[in-house]
């Protein structure tokens, strides 16, 4: 059974139902940003879960009756699916074996697997319909917070006196979904000359420069990215190679040039090795792009230095590891060896960072140009503020917030009992406050509009609107002026559309700018709603865990006390 892929072409939800129709015995492999987990199968039934978050069962659980052990690992099962089910990104694989394995992925799961399945549309069942639950909770929550979150964003002026217009007639031009490119082709090393001697130049002021920082360990990325932003370096982050290239994509488009830094220490995409470091340059070259690397590693040999220098790696850097036993002695270290990178060797490798376009495009270079610049920074300061503890109203305020940045008008709708209706939104409308209008809108979603289908597929449409009935009664509503393009721009949680972003340029009519750092943002911003949620439901399942939890050691040391 060759099952594997991309959870970004697949859902986990989807993928399981599919084992589980086949019944057949094994483990699903699944890659998350902290390492492997599983789904372990006996004849399509689920027996065991895991994520590397979950911990070891105790061995004392072996003393617990029969169903109060198997209601254990139950619950521990259902945890676990909760989270992987919420990926969206990530590889997983199936492998087949003719009975249930004791060890799966390097870890022991005798004493956590259940002896009688679990039929897997039950589990799926419960977590379709809890994702459904948070999909609500997040829409009702931006409507319940939008009031707020709209006094927040002052209102446009009043409207100039044009001659109404129309956004024009044509067809749909739906943004190309570059979510996930091709495999490159096999990359042959070739020697290449090392990097010439440089020389730190002189910092120019308004310069930002950006440092691509490629680790799978979260805790040391976010110690490494804090003080390289005390520095004032502009830090753009990656846990995985697939990350990694997208990362230095988005980068490309911009016109930003950057330094690489990256461990070599990381799993690879297929998880045959943990040279995933230098898969990273290797990806990199081949798309065409030739950052100044720094390889950061805890070993070193003639055969790696061989191989990283053939990379076009610039320098290498020993990453502490030997003080990992003691935690408060390891983050001294990381933060000093940091330092010791952002004082002493960024400054020397960025002169050499110098935008190359991809292969393909290597005739038409793009500009590198102050406000490319000034785009990145402000896209990291706005990211910034959505990993901070967010409510959905601040969420919402931010959106707008960013929204307007690129344009003269925006309207946030919601999508509730399949329409569209109106929150709020900033700048002119035809006939009273813009407020005052939207929040009078609704567009049902049961017939075929541009609006339909972005809220259905979760992809964004740029360009002039197709003149259907629903598109001319928000034209009509709002006065299109002198727009003759609009973006319709969804916002996801739990792969489900909740909120969708209409914006134009109703005062000049000019031409739609780049949109690239505002879907990365409003993609951010969906993943904010979702975490806030699952970090919700956390906190109330250990509130009500924690008699639960005494009443479990009560348990079992009733049953030691018994057995002895």
């Amino acid at each position: 059974m060759g099952l594997n892929g991309r959870l970004e072409d697949l859902p986990l939800l989807d993928i399981v139902q599919v084992v589980a129709f086949s019944q057949k015995t094994g483990y699903l492999s699944v890659e998350t940003p902290r390492g492997e987990a599983a789904i372990v199968f006996e004849r399509g039934l689920i027996v065991s879960c895991f994520t590397p978050d979950t911990p070891v069962i105790e061995a004392r659980a072996a003393q617990l009756a029969a169903g109060e052990r198997a209601a254990l690992i139950r619950k521990r099962i259902e945890i676990a699916l909760e989270e992987l089910v919420r990926l969206r990104e990530g590889r997983f694989q199936f492998s087949l074996t003719p009975e249930v394995p004791a060890i799966v992925n390097r870890r022991e799961i005798r004493g956590e697997t259940l002896g009688q399945g679990i039929k897997a549309e039950e589990l799926l069942l419960e977590l379709a319909r809890g994702m459904d639950e948070d999909r609500r909770d997040a829409a009702a929550a931006v409507e319940s917070g939008f009031a707020e979150a709209a006094e927040a964003v002052t209102p446009g002026p009043d409207p100039v006196p044009i001659p109404e217009g129309t956004l024009g007639s044509g067809t749909t031009d739906t943004a190309t979904d570059t979510a996930e490119l091709p495999e490159e082709p096999a990359f042959e090393d070739k020697a290449l000359p090392p990097l010439p001697e440089l020389e730190a130049l002189p910092e120019e002021e308004g310069r930002h420069r950006i440092v691509l920082l490629v680790d799978d360990e979260p805790d040391l990325r976010a110690v490494l990215a804090a003080v390289f932003i005390e520095g004032n370096w502009q830090v753009v982050e990656a846990g995985t190679p697939s990350a990694a290239h997208r990362a230095a994509r988005s980068l490309q488009d911009l016109g930003l040039p950057f330094v690489l830094v990256v461990d070599r220490g990381m799993p690879t995409s297929d998880g045959a090795s943990f040279d995933g470091g230098l898969e990273v340059i290797r990806r990199l070259k081949q798309a065409g792009f030739e950052p100044p690397a720094l390889l950061m590693t805890d070993r070193m040999t003639r055969p790696l230095h061989e191989r990283g220098r053939k990379l076009g790696v610039a320098r290498f850097v020993f990453k502490p590891s030997l003080s990992r036993l003691d935690p408060e002695q390891f983050a001294a270290d990381i933060r000093a060896f940091g330092e010791h990178v952002r004082d002493t060797i960024l400054p020397v490798l960025e002169p050499a960072a110098v935008l190359l376009p991809p292969v393909s495009a290597r005739e038409a270079p793009l500009p590198r140009s102050d406000e490319a610049w000034r785009e990145a920074a402000d896209l990291q300061r706005r990211l910034e503020d959505l990993r901070r503890p967010q409510d959905a109203g601040q969420v919402s305020a931010l959106v707008m917030s960013m929204a307007r940045d690129f344009f003269e008008r925006g309207v946030l709708f919601i999508v509730k009992d399949d329409e569209l209706r109106g929150l709020g939104g900033f700048g002119p409308a035809a006939h009273d406050d813009i407020i005052l209008v939207i929040r009078e809108a609704r567009i049902p979603l049961s017939e075929a509009s541009i609006f339909q289908e972005v809220v259905a597929s979760g992809r964004g449409h740029y360009g002039p609107l197709p003149l259907g009935r629903f598109e001319a009664l928000l034209l009509d509503s709002l006065g299109a002026f002198r727009a003759r393009e609009a973006a319709l721009m969804p916002l996801v949680t739990n792969r489900e559309t909740i909120a969708l972003l209409y914006a134009d340029n109703p005062e000049t009519g000019a031409a739609m700018p780049r949109l690239d750092t505002l879907e990365v943002f409003l993609s951010q911003a969906g993943r904010a709603l979702e975490s806030a949620f699952l970090q919700r439901k956390r906190e109330a399942r250990a509130g009500r865990g924690e008699s639960g939890a005494r009443a479990d050691r009560t348990g079992l040391a009733g049953s030691a006390r018994q057995g002895s």
